[in-house]
């Protein structure tokens, strides 16, 4: 419950994707010094090509596309997480329905005070749009799945977005939108939302991983 109830906050500092989130190893490398960077990739396979992993995947697909992609994705995760913290007989549908609301319109309000452009919805880009669609309607056809099913399905999605998130180029324009967004006037708001934007994936992905554990593995083996 804690971890659903956070995602709204983690996703209301600007990022290059709409929700997201996890993007600390991307911003420890691109801080990194060359000669650092460097040093790391002459420790993996040369046939790998690591160095070129970010231009082959940005060109698989359009950036709005991926904007679609990534979004569905963390959606998902979200969604599916905070169905698991609900009772069997609860309204699971409308409860999905009004947690989705009550986050963009928080991430809505967040933008309005915030951003020097003075928009509502700046991030709302057709690509984030369509992501927003497919990610809450395959929460919806989740909620058919078992319990510890709907957990792995929802690792699954937040690792591959983790992953995308990290590995995709940043958009040039993000730098203009985040360049309006007045930090110094909610610093320290804004400064706990960063961080709740690097953690909260990774916690997620401990707890469901826990969660599977629990589920699959025999009591004898889990002590």
């Amino acid at each position: 419950m804690l971890l659903a109830a956070l995602w709204p906050f983690a996703i209301l500092f600007p990022s290059p994707f709409l929700f997201g989130i996890g993007d600390w190893p991307a911003a420890l490398w691109e801080r990194a010094d060359g000669s650092m960077q460097d040093a790391l990739l002459a420790w993996l396979p040369a046939a790998w090509r690591v160095s070129e992993w970010p231009e082959r995947v940005d060109g698989w697909l359009s950036d709005s596309a991926w904007e679609a992609v990534l979004g569905g994705l963390m959606l998902f995760a979200a969604l599916a997480i905070a169905s698991l913290a609900m009772r069997a007989g609860a309204p699971r549908v409308r409860l999905l329905i009004a947690f989705v609301t009550a986050t963009l319109a928080l991430k809505a309000a967040a933008t309005f005070m915030q951003s020097s452009t003075g928009l509502l919805v700046v991030w709302a880009t057709p690509g984030a749009r369509l992501g927003i669609e497919l990610g809450f309607a395959a929460a919806l056809v989740a909620l058919r799945v078992p319990a510890t099913w709907r957990a792995l399905l929802a690792a699954a999605a937040l690792l591959a977005g983790v992953a995308l998130v990290n590995l995709l180029p940043v958009n040039p324009f993000f730098d203009f939108t985040l360049s309006g967004w007045r930090q110094g006037r909610y610093v320290h708001f804004n400064s706990i939302a960063r961080w709740l934007a690097w953690i909260w994936p990774y916690a997620a992905l401990i707890w469901l991983g826990q969660r599977v554990e629990h589920a699959w593995l025999p009591a004898a083996l889990r002590r």
